[in-house]
């Protein structure tokens, strides 16, 4: 019996996108964002990290979004995640100038770089103010938002959960037809249902096709289990530690405060007033 395996994880997306056998299937993906934004589309591209079938993913990889390069030099980098915040921004903007500056090798001119096209496909909302669930951020010029500095520098966001995937009747553009399989995929209660994704479209049906050759794996579903526990226990295993390291945090940091007034010749009603804490709080060893 087919098992469930959750269409957004990185692991499946790598194997969707990442498959030499895919190919197709990513320059659709990548082109269904291009063009969204109005950008030339790829003809042909070369997968520069592809996922190998046979010795599978050891689930100690962390590498999982997909590199590639088309016939006129872009590099695309393609991820996915489920889990963010607003910190994700600045690991979006490192994961771009750590691509862009390792096309140079020693001594190469800058004249050799090419345009770094980044894209984030999100199961979570990073832009609360921002409608859409494509946004493409450029390097432009602040007053001159039309001036571009250069199309070297692209970021695209793809925000899933923006786009309602309850209604099934009509797909107004690609976006809601990838947004649709990603959240929708394996976890519709009939496969009958996924008709409306894949009639008359040969690369929806390769899609699909390939979430059943991925959950008919043993090796990769087990791989994939593993991967999906270990993920949750580290998310567990930060958040108490976070937990406890706020509580310790607080505590050194009042201490410091503390120790500090004292310095500066504050009584200890002063201390107690200006922080807002018991008076035997300020007496108080901490360790």
């Amino acid at each position: 019996m087919r098992r469930i395996v959750n269409p957004t994880s990185d692991m499946f997306v790598r194997f969707l996108l990442g498959l030499e056998e895919n190919k197709t299937i990513l320059i659709d993906f990548i082109n269904t964002i291009l063009l969204d934004s109005e950008f030339e589309p790829v003809v042909d591209l070369t997968i520069l990290n592809p996922f190998n079938l046979k010795e599978g993913l050891d689930d100690k990889e962390s590498i999982l979004d997909v590199k590639a390069r088309d016939k006129i030099g872009r590099v695309f980098d393609v991820e996915i995640q489920v889990i963010g915040n607003a910190s994700f921004v600045k690991r979006s903007l490192y994961y771009w100038a750590k691509n862009y500056h390792g096309q140079l090798k020693e001594s190469e001119h800058y004249t050799k770089l090419m345009p770094v096209v980044c894209i984030n496909i999100l199961d979570f909302v990073l832009f609360e103010d921002i409608k859409k669930a494509h946004s493409c951020f450029l390097a432009a010029e602040k007053d001159n938002p039309e001036y571009v500095l250069s199309e070297d520098f692209q970021i695209h966001f793809f925000e899933l959960s923006k786009i309602d995937v309850e209604n099934r009747e009509m797909f107004k553009n690609r976006l809601e037809k990838w947004a649709y399989f990603f959240k929708k995929e394996g976890l519709l209660s009939e496969e009958e249902e996924m008709q409306v994704l894949i009639k008359n479209d040969s690369v929806m049906e390769r899609a699909h096709e390939s979430y059943k050759k991925f959950t008919a794996n043993d090796e990769m579903v087990e791989i994939y289990e593993a991967r999906e526990k270990r993920i949750k226990d580290e998310a567990s295993n930060i958040a108490y530690a976070r937990e406890e390291g706020l509580e310790q945090g607080i505590e050194q940091g009042l201490y410091k405060a503390i120790q500090r007034l004292k310095r500066k010749g504050l009584s200890s009603e002063k201390i107690s007033e200006l922080l807002e804490i018991p008076i035997d709080e300020v007496a108080r060893e901490h360790k």
